[in-house]
């Protein structure tokens, strides 16, 4: 499955069984409106993440459901509460790391986008 977002260039996808994780780069001076495409594009099941800048072994991320968006922080080996926010709370929660990785990550690289598969029963 090919993901496509106006403005979001992909750099790499890969297939982890579960689901499918796209990384991209975030256009330098560019970032809200990155976002905004993003948080405007995601389908119920998948998320974004950006790395914390204020803790390199964390990361921000936002997640659509059936209702909503939802928010949390995660950490290696441990993962925040996800809680309900608005699409203003969701890209508010994500600029810090994503202006961050513009300047920061290596070229192409910067932000996770993960569609989870859903299971087809015959």
């Amino acid at each position: 499955m090919t993901l496509k977002i106006p403005g979001i260039n992909f750099t790499s996808e890969r297939d982890a069984g579960s689901c499918l994780i796209y990384s991209f780069a975030f256009p330098s001076g560019a970032e809200t409106e990155a976002l905004d495409s993003i948080l405007n594009h995601l389908v119920p099941n998948s998320e974004v993440s950006v790395s914390d800048p204020t803790n390199g072994d964390c990361s921000l991320e936002v997640r659509r459901t059936s209702s909503g968006l939802e928010l949390k922080r995660g950490c290696h080996g441990v993962f925040g509460t996800w809680r309900a926010a608005t699409f203003s709370e969701a890209l508010s929660w994500l600029l810090p790391g994503a202006v961050a990785a513009s300047k920061t990550a290596r070229p192409g690289f910067g932000g996770n986008i993960v569609l989870y598969k859903v299971a087809v029963r015959g």
